[in-house]
């Protein structure tokens, strides 16, 4: 673990969301870096200090690809760059359980996904160079990806393979939401 995991106290993933930041009366959009169960990283245009007391409106995906929104009380307890580009770091206050719950349950799925999906990424670049073969993937995959190297292929026809490799270790992706 590394030193800013044990900072935190938690393990935290990536999360590229829109966030409702609400400072007293004011309400400011932010743009979410990343979350853990103990809090999130905000990208906002103004600046707001340390120690501000803050609540914090975003949605998690559950594993049924339902859109949940959360309500949170946070505190600023880092801030870095320069408006307009300002990262804050927000510390969760008092979160109920089953908010705390779902945090849990929202970082494990995504960090677990994005294990696997590094471990396809891996296994298809050894593939590539020869250096496993495709035993542990279905067989339908095995004879594209061995077709795939005996004849060279466009990029493009590289890259769905692999998009259909790691569908079928991970599932296939929920289609982006609008920005």
């Amino acid at each position: 673990m590394g030193r800013d995991a044990e900072r935190r106290g938690s393990p935290r993933t990536a999360f590229e969301e829109e966030a409702i930041l609400f400072i007293a009366d004011r309400r400011v959009r932010a743009r979410a870096t990343d979350i853990s169960s103990s809090g999130m990283g905000l990208r906002v245009n103004e600046s707001v200090s340390i120690g501000t007391f803050v609540r914090v409106n975003f949605v998690l995906t559950d594993p049924q690809a339902r859109e949940i929104w959360h309500d949170a009380d946070a505190m600023v307890v880092r801030q870095t760059g320069r408006v307009p580009d300002l990262l804050l770091g927000v510390g969760f206050v008092g979160l109920t359980p089953a908010i705390a719950q779902s945090l849990d349950e929202y970082v494990r799925n995504h960090r677990q996904a994005e294990a696997r999906r590094k471990q396809a990424q891996l296994y298809a670049t050894r593939f590539e160079q020869g250096k496993v073969t495709p035993a542990s993937w279905s067989e339908q995959n095995a004879r594209a990806l061995t077709a795939q190297k005996k004849k060279p292929q466009p990029e493009s026809q590289l890259q769905e393979l692999f998009r259909k490799a790691v569908e079928e270790l991970e599932g296939p992706k929920r289609p982006p939401r609008g920005r």
